[in-house]
């Protein structure tokens, strides 16, 4: 993508489903954690003029909008809005000022890089000895500069912190081998560290760059998802990688990731005609059981919960998904729904978490059959 030199820039499509997603994941933390926790703080690494040339909102106003929207759920709220251009800051400034947010957020606008910006923030944090409130912070450069690793390592150090950031994943495939030692320089600093060789020659480069980010983002966090963000030729931009420690942050930007991709394959293309009705969604059940048949077909006897478990932490579907899954493989027959709930008590419908589904065999004259 090229680096837009005026103040305010146009909007692009990939742009509004990113933003899309943030929304939607906002409108759920801030009401979580704001109504637990005494503060909490969102971070915007790149701030920008808070607006685009169209008047759409950005990233600050989109943030800010959502917490003034919960503001009697949260009791203290500080916002750190980072950018690195003068001319942009004040224009943010300016815009946010005009939203006239209420006196218990705490909001500061900063001039300056993101990675020392931070940096300093949190030596600062450990110096005194002080706990860092639950944050989200969303990262997110033109380009692939000003977000190493290392960092990204020292926010999630704090377990109630997430990331929202964007990783330009063309680039870091492009430029890993480059000639000039300096850009091989910083693509090391964006990984943290050396990249391994690829080991498998019919992997695809970016998902092999994709992973191995990830599997980075993974030594701090949890759970760690993404979504892909493709152009006009459906050629990969960047991949945004949410990174936590906390189940639920995790559950509800999955959510959010469906609400922008349907087919839950978490991927949007510049491509995609906007005016275009989707006249059928496909349905998520069938590919979903088929999953849980495989990773659990041969377990035996298995809790609903474990099953529940695994689909929302380590696969894209939701909860509903999980559900609709499970009716079709009993009304099919692919397992047997014990009478008995592993706590003694009777089964009376559904799949709360001490079901019991028995991949071992099936009512008494039916024949399972779906896979």
């Amino acid at each position: 993508m090229a680096v837009p030199d005026d103040t305010l820039w146009k909007i692009e499509p990939h742009t509004e489903a990113k933003h899309a997603i943030l929304r939607e994941y906002l409108k759920a933390w801030i009401p979580i954690l704001g109504q637990s926790m005494k503060k909490i703080a969102y971070i915007d690494g790149f701030a920008g003029p808070g607006k685009y040339k169209g008047g759409e909102p950005g990233s600050p106003e989109i943030a800010l909008r959502c917490a003034i929207e919960h503001r009697e759920n949260v009791d203290q709220m500080t916002f750190l809005f980072i950018e690195k251009r003068e001319d942009r800051i004040k224009y943010l400034g300016d815009h946010l000022a005009d939203l006239n947010p209420p006196d218990h957020f705490d909001i500061h606008l900063i001039h300056g890089e993101f990675e020392d910006v931070i940096g300093d923030e949190l030596d600062d944090i450990q110096k005194e000895g002080l706990r860092m409130a639950p944050t989200f912070a969303f990262i997110d450069p033109f380009g692939w500069k000003g977000i190493p690793m290392p960092l990204l390592h020292r926010i999630l150090d704090y377990r109630s912190t997430e990331v929202f950031t964007n990783f330009a994943v063309d680039p870091a495939n492009r430029f890993k081998d480059h000639p000039d030692e300096g850009i091989r320089n910083q693509i090391k600093r964006l990984f943290g560290g050396e990249i391994p060789e690829k080991q498998d020659p019919m992997e695809d480069g970016h998902d092999f760059i994709r992973r191995i980010y990830k599997e980075r983002l993974q030594e701090r966090a949890d759970f760690v998802r993404s979504f892909r963000m493709l152009n006009r030729e459906n050629r990969p931009i960047y991949d945004l990688f949410f990174a936590s420690n906390n189940s639920k942050g995790h559950e509800k930007m999955k959510v959010a990731m469906w609400k922008v991709d349907t087919s839950g394959q978490f991927v949007f293309s510049d491509a995609t005609n906007e005016q275009q009705t989707v006249l059928f969604e496909e349905d998520p059940a069938p590919q979903l059981l088929e999953m849980i048949m495989n990773e659990w077909g041969d377990e035996g006897r298995v809790r609903a919960g474990d099953i529940e478990e695994w689909v929302l932490n380590q696969t894209t579907f939701l909860r509903k998904h999980k559900t609709a899954a499970l009716e079709m493989g009993e009304s099919g027959n692919a397992f047997y729904v014990e009478n008995e709930k592993a706590n003694g008590e009777p089964r009376h419908s559904g799949f709360p978490d001490e079901v019991i589904i028995n991949f071992e065999a099936t009512p008494p004259g039916e024949q399972g059959g779906l896979f």
